[in-house]
């Protein structure tokens, strides 16, 4: 018998059976959000805060190639959700190279 969890992100309901929840802990252990030194520390890397942007495409351009996790994965992954036009699933983030090369053509244009 496998349990499922209810769990709410963002303003959607989310079922998460014990899978998937080991998904999430494999997804964040490869993208961690660091503590506020290190955040700083790679935020001054960039010639602009993207991270705060309220486009898809930049946002989804930028942290898609970084691996450490500068928003809440809820944002980045409604991101994503837009540029793509439909739901995408949490295990999909554990290949960030995967969803880039299916939203950008290989010189960093949005495919349409």
């Amino acid at each position: 018998m496998s349990a499922v969890l209810n769990i709410q992100a963002g303003s959607k309901p989310v079922s998460r059976t014990p899978a998937v929840l080991m998904l999430l802990d494999v997804a964040a252990s490869r993208i961690k959000a660091p503590e506020c030194d290190q955040l700083a520390l790679v935020k001054a890397r960039y010639p602009h805060a993207w991270w705060i942007s309220r486009d898809p495409y930049e946002i989804a351009y930028w942290q898609l190639r970084q691996p450490v996790l500068l928003m809440t994965f809820d944002r980045l992954q409604e991101a994503v959700e837009l540029c793509l036009g439909g739901p995408v699933d949490v295990d999909r983030f554990l290949d960030p190279q995967q969803l880039f090369n299916q939203i950008f053509n290989s010189n960093g244009s949005a495919r349409t």
